[in-house]
Order: structure tokens, then C-alpha cells, then sequence
């Protein structure tokens, strides 16, 4: 018996483009690694003029359907590689076939498809399900760097992974996943390759976690909500994993204007503008005193607070902007938030964090020893958190103080 392989020959911008790629070699290659047989018959589709979204390749044997989506075959441009898979994974997902596998294949190519940033959309691949058909067997050199290939065992893995990622890229900023103490956040983009990474974190997170998964999609312009693709799948899952709680709240975030109480949800709106503007500008949560980096004591903590600035002679939009700026804020864990919120830290107009003299020697010592930053770091010192920092300090007492170290 046969195996059945089916394929568009065109790219959406190159004509006959996989006509091209699927030599003979290939498709034997994709045959035996997908049906342990070397035997096949080809069907070209030419319907829907031919063009091949999602880089796919079919194969059918003995009833069981092998997706396959194949890798680009020259490197140029950080997300392409990756916008294939997703919507190849939206595919499967809606597809009733009960007996079907999942994959991956790396044509031959030129330019590294194994960045840091690749690296972490492979391991994304793997976690909701792909399997890489021939990776040990890649011949570009690059291969070398994606030394772990395995899914992500964990959701702070995943999470560390990511971050590691935008360090290293600092472009790379469109979206975001993090975790507080009772639920896990991603801030996705409904736009651009963003929208398809959108899916993978929501997908990985429901297999990587057992807390409710919120998903914050950033609406620009006419592009309002993720694909209904995407959608599709993410509700898939869902059902899936049916102890998990799940929300998915359509806002601009940063560019929207809620005035308070005008939704019954606009506080969690405006806590979510403000967390997605602070990982937006300063980066992952890590404690800007002790450099604690564990996600479900990190908090947001404002500057210039909240309660403050509804006192000001301000419209409502001020209002919002200065409540949830990213330059009005830094990442603390509980222990510092509360210490920055009762004043017994504070911080002067050059960024130096002092303590207060109104409390015991054997409790500032105390203090002293789990802060380990006598200043805030010079990436968070712009003007704006200046200012913030001066509004503060305008009603508070700030001759009593010392040093921190």
C-alpha cells in the first residue's frame, strides 16, 4: 500500500515554490519518517489557486493523517519561520480525523534558523505537540546552538526562556507572559506574526499550568480580536483541560481611556495597562531592591500612587495615562512593595533609596540586609520617573532618612 502525500505547489508570494522544494529525496524522506515506508503516490491541489498556506505537507497512510509543515528554506526574517506552524496547528486542531500526527521538517536551507528567539518557537512547537521529523539530521551548522530540544516541562521555563529571549533582542517586545500569585497573563498582539505566537502561549499555558489563564489581546486599528483560527483552537483546548478558568479580554491596554467605574471590569482592565506597560519598559518582573525574581510576589508598585493622583486636578484621561505609565512604577516583591508603600523606604529625586529613621536600629537592619540596591538602576531613571518620584515626595517627610547601604 501507498501512502497518499498531498501538497499546493505555490507560495503565497513564489510560484511553484514547493514544486521546487519536494524533490524526490524529500518526499521519500517525509514518507519514511512519517509511515516507516518508502512507498507514496503525489497528488498536486491546485485549488484555491495553489497557494500553499502553512507550508504543508499531507500525508495519508493506512488512515491515519500526517500533517507536516516544512521549515523556510532561506532565513530572512526573525518570525517567518514561525508563522507556518501555528496556523498549521489551528488546522489540525479543527480536523475530526481521529487518527493523525503532528510535525515538523527542515528543508534544505541557507541563514540560521536556529536563533535564540527560533529556539524558543521550536520548543513552543513541541509543547502544544509538534514532532521534529529529521532535526539530528539538519546539515546547516547552526543546528549546533538548539542543544535542548525538548517541550518546556514547566511554565516558569517557558516564561524564563522568553525573557531570555527579548534581553537578547530588544525589538522583540510585542508580546508578553508572566504569572502573579492566583493566575497567569499573556498580553498578545493581534497582529503581525504576534498573533500566531499569541496562540502558542495560550495553548502552552494550559498544558503547562493549573491556575486560570487570563489572555489580554492588544487591539490596534480594524484588528480587534485574533483569528477566528486561533480562537477556534484556544476554545479547543479549553475543553480540554475543563478545570482550567479561562478569559480573554480585548483591550488596547496602553492606548485605551477608561474612566474609573465605567465598566464593571475597568479596575482589572487598568491593573493589566498597567502590568503589560511596566514588562513593556523595564522588562521581566524582578525586584528592583533584592533582585527576587519569582513571578508571584512581584508586584507593580507606583510612584506616584493611585490615591494621589486621583486628587489631582486632572481629567480622567490624565488621570488613567499617569495611573497605568510604565514610568510610574517598578517591579517590587511583596516585602519591598509594602515597604515603599508605608514610606519606611523611599526614593529622592537622583533615583538614591533611602530608609527612614522612624523605626527600630534592629529593623533597619534587618532591612538592610534583604536590599541589596542602594539606587535604581539608570534603564528606570528617566525623566518621567523623576517626576513621578518629586510628586510623591512632595507630601511626605523626607528629612529623617539615611541610606540604605
Amino acid at each position: 500500500m501507498k501512502a497518499k502525500i498531498t501538497y499546493k505547489p505555490n507560495g503565497q508570494k513564489k510560484k511553484n515554490l514547493f514544486s521546487n522544494l519536494l524533490k524526490s529525496d524529500v518526499l521519500k524522506d517525509i514518507c519514511i519518517l512519517t509511515t516507516n515506508q518508502e512507498e507514496y503516490e503525489v497528488i498536486i491541489d491546485n485549488s484555491n489557486k495553489g497557494v500553499n498556506i502553512g507550508r504543508l505537507v499531507f500525508v495519508e497512510y493506512k488512515g491515519t493523517k500526517h500533517y507536516v509543515t516544512l521549515s523556510e528554506d532561506k532565513a530572512e526574517g526573525r518570525n517567518s519561520t514561525l508563522q507556518s506552524a501555528p496556523t498549521v496547528l489551528n488546522m489540525f486542531i479543527a480536523d475530526k480525523s481521529r487518527k493523525k500526527t503532528l510535525n515538523f521538517y527542515f528543508v534544505e536551507h541557507t541563514g540560521n534558523l536556529f536563533t535564540n528567539y527560533l529556539q524558543f518557537g521550536y520548543k513552543l512547537l513541541m509543547t502544544v505537540g509538534y514532532k521534529f521529523l529529521n532535526i539530528s539530521r539538519v546539515k546547516n551548522a547552526n543546528v549546533a546552538k538548539f542543544a535542548d530540544r525538548t517541550p518546556f516541562s514547566s511554565l516558569d521555563e517557558l516564561i524564563n526562556w522568553r525573557n531570555k529571549t527579548k534581553k537578547r533582542n530588544a525589538s522583540n517586545n510585542s508580546s508578553y507572559i508572566t504569572k502573579s500569585a492566583d493566575s497567569v497573563q499573556i498580553y498578545a498582539k493581534t497582529y503581525g506574526a504576534s498573533k500566531y505566537e499569541s496562540t502558542l502561549f495560550a495553548i502552552s499555558s494550559f498544558i503547562l499550568t493549573d491556575r486560570p489563564v487570563e489572555l489580554y489581546t492588544i487591539i490596534e486599528g480594524n484588528l480587534k480580536h485574533l483569528p477566528k483560527s486561533s480562537l477556534a483552537s484556544i476554545a479547543q483546548y479549553k475543553k480540554t483541560y475543563p478545570h482550567l478558568k479561562f478569559e480573554i479580554h480585548n483591550t488596547t491596554l496602553k492606548f485605551d481611556r477608561i474612566k474609573a467605574g465605567e465598566k464593571p471590569n475597568s479596575i482589572k482592565l487598568r491593573d493589566a495597562c498597567y502590568t503589560y506597560n511596566l514588562l513593556d519598559r523595564i522588562g521581566p518582573k524582578k525586584c528592583a531592591l533584592c533582585g527576587c525574581e519569582i513571578p508571584e510576589i512581584i508586584q507593580g508598585a507606583h510612584i506616584w500612587p493611585v490615591a494621589e493622583i486621583k486628587k489631582a486636578s486632572l481629567t480622567d484621561e490624565e488621570k488613567f495615562e499617569h495611573a497605568t505609565s510604565g514610568h510610574n512604577g517598578l517591579w517590587l516583591c511583596q516585602n519591598h512593595h509594602k515597604l515603599f508603600d508605608t514610606n519606611i523606604l523611599l526614593i529622592d529625586d537622583q533615583g538614591q533609596v533611602k530608609l527612614t529613621n522612624h523605626i527600630l536600629d534592629s529593623n533597619k537592619q534587618f532591612i538592610i540586609s534583604v536590599t541589596k540596591q542602594d539606587k535604581i538602576q539608570e534603564l528606570v531613571l528617566s525623566p518621567e520617573f523623576l517626576q513621578y518620584v518629586v510628586n510623591r515626595n512632595k507630601v511626605l517627610d523626607i528629612t529623617h532618612v539615611q541610606s540604605i547601604l
